[in-house]
């Protein structure tokens, strides 16, 4: 089993200092569900930070890349609901990338998250991305307690569109080039990695400039397309 779908929505954030409540409440109520009614849209996930920068970390598996700058999409975007103009303000520190799934593996969802943002060295791209490739496919899923592992490519010029959405955070979206995920049972797990064969001069020696930053991550929340009908019913 792999991620849904060829492409992903990832974004990372903050938010103004006692809005945790309303935002979740807002998420898990409404938010998800909306984006995973868009046509292509396969599933949602909120997760929570342990260790790392940002307080959130959001993925949205879809069909492909063209969901991603499809008109509902966009419709969605540039009309936020009554709720969302009241949450999406209080949102801030924003990295939100529009990506394609260079490589998947997985044996199921995990319930901890790691992840990885990396910039190649422009010379060194292509080695960098063949050696994570490889750590996704033939080696890191393999490991004990290690339920997945996924390599994504950012395309910065379509994550980059206006929207009133962004309008409503303040502008000045940042985009991540290469996002590596690992999933996982145990938090631990994800933490010997950091010191092992993810940490960072192993990086740098495939190719990553000094920019990576990692985040551990719990999984709060996730809904998928046969979650829709029963949250219309209930």
């Amino acid at each position: 089993m792999a991620l849904l779908g060829n492409a992903a929505m990832v974004a990372w954030h903050n938010l103004a200092p006692g809005k945790e409540s309303d935002h979740d409440e807002w998420h898990a109520r409404e938010h998800l569900f909306e984006r995973v009614a868009i046509p292509g849209f396969r599933r949602g996930r909120r997760c929570r930070s342990t260790h790392g920068n940002e307080a959130y970390f959001l993925m949205y598996e879809v069909d492909s890349l063209a969901t991603l700058t499809s008109s509902a999409y966009r419709e969605r975007l540039n009309d936020p609901t009554s709720w969302s103009q009241q949450i999406i303000p209080t949102i801030c520190d924003m990295t939100r990338t529009l990506c394609r799934i260079e490589a998947s593996q997985s044996r199921g969802l995990g319930t901890h998250l790691l992840t990885i943002r990396l910039t190649a060295n422009p010379d060194q791209r292509e080695h960098l991305v063949g050696w994570l490739t490889n750590l996704v496919l033939a080696e890191l899923h393999t490991h004990t307690g290690i339920t997945g592992a996924h390599l994504l490519r950012g395309d910065a010029e379509a994550s980059g569109e206006p929207t009133d959405e962004m309008r409503l955070r303040g502008g000045g979206d940042r985009c991540a080039d290469l996002i590596l995920l690992v999933e996982a049972y145990q938090s631990a797990v994800l933490e010997s990695l950091t010191g092992g064969p993810l940490a960072t001069p192993q990086l740098l020696e495939h190719g990553a400039n000094n920019t990576c930053q990692v985040g551990l991550y719990r999984v709060a929340q996730i809904v998928s397309e046969a979650d829709l009908d029963q949250n219309s019913s209930a």
